[in-house]
């Protein structure tokens, strides 16, 4: 079988199989992105507590802790 480049010249299951991967592959990347949006705040604000918690702020609706220095401890 020659290949010339084409994916118009390839056999029926092979296209199927291409179109599948990509739709899969395309749901799989999208609902990342979407769990991405929706477990972060996009706000200056939002990112600083992220990362540096708010055990200080005795309001707040969800307990964030201060990010470790990603080092194993000894």
């Amino acid at each position: 079988m020659g290949y010339d480049g084409l994916l118009l010249t390839l056999p029926k299951g092979i296209k199927w199989f291409v179109a599948i991967f990509v739709l899969v592959l395309s749901i799989g990347f999208y609902t990342g992105l979407l769990f991405v949006s929706e477990t972060s705040t996009s706000s200056p604000q939002g990112i600083v507590e992220n990362y540096l918690g708010n055990e200080d702020d005795e309001e707040a609706e969800v307990m964030k802790f201060k990010k470790g220095n990603g080092r194993c401890l000894p």
